[in-house]
């Protein structure tokens, strides 16, 4: 026997004895926690050290090794249930400062984001028959493209906005009293010119020409942003493609009509349809109100206190404003074309060949001195907390980064609207009730300048990729046959369903009758 092997057995073990000295200890294992060796067990069981039994991991978790002594670990308290108030702090602190909150992992999984119950905004009929559906990944591959503006027609007259209103501050409000007012349609039948339009040009189409108001281009545009429900009748003749409300909607407003509040939240969201309705119904007419006070020019109307026979009078004088000089509308026609890359340093990117057209309807809210189009927008605060008019002071930019990260899709339709109207500047006015128990009574508490490219960059906004999913739709529907056709998006699904509408039903003979 080798010498060295020799040695080995006798510093491990007496040559007298089958197995090792059970008084031994390896220095490897000395500080764990393990059974000892027993000369009643079986000589086919032994102690495996490279895998950890359930015992061995029961006895790691509930003691550790302090220097050469055992201890036993301090018991940890549980928490079982994590109040509403203290959800919102974990939520605002990761998405506010951007670090994770201090909170243990299990009060994060206990968690629970609400959910408003959708319906769909249309039901589905047992003889549609459904044709595709498109998916994100698939709309993100098709080619960026570059666009050519041209205006066709403008109807009615475009108001100066006024600058005073750029000096409100929480601690200088401005007290708004909804006027009310008429929300414009998104709809292409209830337009006349549009129809008459249409009527001229269909079927001299050279190229896809789609035929559509904003409300309805901008929720396509916008649907990696979009959360509600919304549908589009879609009638296809040649190269024509009109997009329109499903004659079920037209006479009620739409979540694409109503400017929505607090889309993009996911803490604390009302599990009603209904209180989201509201919501949305109320915001939309406190900025109409908000764009109406902006330009209009009697200056009684801006002051702090008002007193009731004062503010139904001016109310009136408004109301008269509203319906008799409306709106600016322009009537746009827009080519998508291909986008070039550049082929050498210094070069730019220039466009190619024209692909499809798009002849849309937008407005214009008002102007700056200098005859340049400027948007009119508002962010309104919800009744629940927090209190935007104590927050504002305190903390200003949180407040306001928040409630733009919460309307997401708001400001991307903004940017899309301003694209089409090549428009640089977006005043942001922030709303809040003036009791929380009154939805009739506004306070202007905060204007806010933007540019197109400031308010890009808070969402993270690429002008370039907005016509990707209208080229998803055309390169689609001009692959089908003639016929009408249902765009039908889900709420929380950045999908469209494509549903084709047979000959005999009644979505088509509407349609038809109305053209």
């Amino acid at each position: 026997m080798d010498s060295n092997l020799q040695n080995l057995i006798k510093n491990y073990a007496p040559l007298s004895d089958f197995c090792p000295d059970p008084n031994y200890q390896f220095e490897e294992f000395k500080d764990r926690l393990f059974q000892p060796f027993s000369r009643q067990e079986k000589i086919s069981r032994c102690c495996d050290f490279s895998k950890q039994t359930q015992v061995q991991k029961d006895l790691e978790d509930e003691y550790e090794t302090v220097g050469q002594k055992v201890v036993k670990k301090p018991v940890q308290k549980k928490i079982g249930f994590v109040p509403q108030q203290q959800q919102q702090v974990v939520y605002q602190s990761y998405y506010q400062t951007g670090k994770k909150s201090k909170m243990s992992q299990a009060a994060k999984r206990v968690i629970v984001y609400k959910k408003c119950r959708f319906k769909d905004s249309i039901s589905i009929k047992t003889d549609w028959i459904s044709n595709q559906e498109t998916q994100k990944q698939n709309i993100e591959k098709v080619q960026y493209s570059l666009i050519d503006i041209k205006e066709i027609q403008s109807i009615g007259t475009i108001k100066k906005y006024n600058k005073e209103f750029d000096k409100v501050r929480p601690n200088y409000e401005k007290k708004i009293s909804i006027i009310g007012g008429e929300v414009i349609s998104g709809s292409v039948q209830d337009d006349k010119y549009f129809k008459q339009l249409i009527a001229e040009r269909q079927g001299t189409e050279e190229i896809p020409t789609i035929y559509t108001t904003d409300k309805l281009l901008f929720a396509v545009q916008t649907l990696k942003y979009s959360i509600y429900p919304w549908d589009i009748l879609v009638t296809k003749k040649g190269n024509s493609f009109i997009f329109d409300k499903c004659p079920q909607n037209r006479s009620e407003l739409t979540y694409l009509e109503l400017q929505t509040i607090n889309e993009n939240i996911t803490v604390d969201m009302p599990e009603d349809e209904k209180t989201v309705r509201n919501y949305c119904e109320e915001s939309t007419i406190a900025q109409l109100s908000w764009q109406l006070l902006s330009t209009y020019n009697q200056p009684v109307l801006f002051q702090n206190t008002l007193q009731n026979d004062e503010e139904c009078e001016q109310n009136d004088q408004a109301e008269r404003y509203l319906f008799s000089e409306d709106l600016c509308f322009k009537y746009l026609e827009v080519s998508v074309k291909d986008r070039i890359e550049k082929a050498a340093k210094g070069e730019e990117v220039r466009a190619g060949q024209e692909r499809f057209k798009v002849i849309v309807r937008t407005t214009v809210e008002a102007e700056n001195g200098e005859g340049q189009p400027v948007l009119v927008k508002s962010l309104n605060e919800c009744e629940t907390p927090p209190d935007w008019k104590k927050s504002l002071l305190s903390q200003a930019g949180i407040t306001t980064n928040t409630a733009q990260v919460y309307n997401t899709n708001n400001i991307a339709k903004w940017l899309c609207q301003a694209q089409l109207l090549e428009c640089e500047e977006i005043k942001v006015g922030y709303l809040a009730r003036q009791n929380q128990k009154d939805q009739d009574k506004h306070s202007l508490l905060l204007v806010e300048t933007f540019t197109q490219r400031d308010l890009a960059a808070i969402i993270n906004f690429k002008s370039v990729e907005i016509w990707q999913s209208v080229r998803y739709m055309v390169d689609y529907l001009k692959t089908q046959e003639d016929g009408v056709y249902v765009l039908l998006k889900q709420a929380y699904k950045q999908s469209i369903r494509i549903f084709k509408v047979r000959d005999n039903d009644e979505l088509q003979e509407d349609n038809e009758d109305s053209l």
